[in-house]
């Protein structure tokens, strides 16, 4: 008997429990264990109010590091807003600062002054909800063209 033997799919794509089957080992000292595993029945419409409430994408800020003015917020619905902006070192702003450490450390501190190297967040600043974010070194290499 596998550990699946008393699973079945239903029509919805959830496990469900069929007849009873009852696998049970004896240990080393006479006992019985509980199996594997055992399944209950979930009801598709849970599953879709649970995949509705996700949060909205993020509105794709590729190189902008100052406060912009975005069409809508995604969670607020608001018009023409300007967002509010926070940059933060992030793991790779860490990794690199280890990197310049080992290579030349009196400029090991630079990241953490370059607004490049660190991530930067946008906010609607109507309900505060993030609304972008830039990571780091993405636009250091960018040019504009015009």
């Amino acid at each position: 008997m596998g550990l699946f033997s008393g699973l079945t799919k239903s029509n919805g794509g959830e496990y469900q429990n069929v007849g009873s089957a009852k696998t049970t080992t004896t240990t080393l000292f006479g006992g019985e264990e509980p199996p594997l595993v055992t399944a209950t029945p979930v009801a598709s419409s849970s599953l879709t109010a649970a995949t509705a409430s996700s949060s909205p994408p993020l509105i794709p800020l590729t190189s902008c590091r100052f406060p912009t003015t975005i069409d809508t917020c995604p969670h607020c619905h608001s018009s023409q807003i300007t967002t509010k902006i926070r940059t933060y070192p992030s793991c790779e702003t860490w990794t690199i600062i280890i990197l310049l450490f080992l290579v030349f450390w009196p400029v090991c501190w630079f990241p953490l002054v370059i607004d490049s190297c660190k991530t930067t967040d946008h906010y609607c600043t109507n309900c505060n909800e993030s609304v972008g974010r830039v990571k780091p070194l993405s636009d250091c290499c960018a040019k504009e063209m015009g």
